[in-house]
This record gives C-alpha cells, sequence and structure tokens, in this order.
C-alpha cells in the first residue's frame, strides 16, 4: 500500500521565517543555511550544519522539558525567600 503525504513550506519572510504544513501538524522554523530553530508541537529543534557538507547536527527539547529547567516556572522547588 502506498502512503500519502504532504508537506508545504510557506515563507514568511524569505530566506528566515517560514511555516511549515504537513499531515502531522504545523510548525514555524527560524534560520538560514547553517543554522535553524524549529518549534513544533513536540518542542523546539535546533539545528546546525557545516554549508556544503552534508554534515549537520540536530536535537530536539521538549516543551515539558524546558517547563521543568525553568527556574521560574510554578512546578520549580527553587522559591525566592521572603524577607
Amino acid at each position: 500500500m502506498t502512503s500519502i503525504r504532504f508537506y508545504r513550506r510557506i515563507p514568511l519572510i524569505p530566506g528566515l521565517l517560514h511555516l511549515n504544513l504537513s499531515k502531522g501538524g504545523i510548525s514555524l522554523s527560524l534560520g538560514e543555511r547553517g543554522w535553524g530553530v524549529t518549534f513544533g508541537r513536540n518542542g523546539i529543534r535546533f539545528t546546525a550544519g557545516l554549508i556544503g557538507t552534508g554534515l549537520s547536527v540536530s536535537e530536539q527539547v521538549s516543551y515539558e522539558k524546558l517547563e521543568n529547567m525553568n527556574p521560574l516556572s510554578h512546578n520549580s522547588e527553587h522559591k525566592i525567600p521572603k524577607k
């Protein structure tokens, strides 16, 4: 059976900011050749590459993990002491 894929990339600021539409959802990409940050439903993906080599590295961080890392979040155990 053949699977159907859908993907459309719409430039909002050509070469810098794009709206990505796919069967899986919507995301927003910021970046240019060599680097980029994508904000999607599963989290934030950071990508950096060596232009012209085909080599790149990518790291995804979930929104849940970001919330746990934030010392000012409501779930944090780091409380500001009262004077």
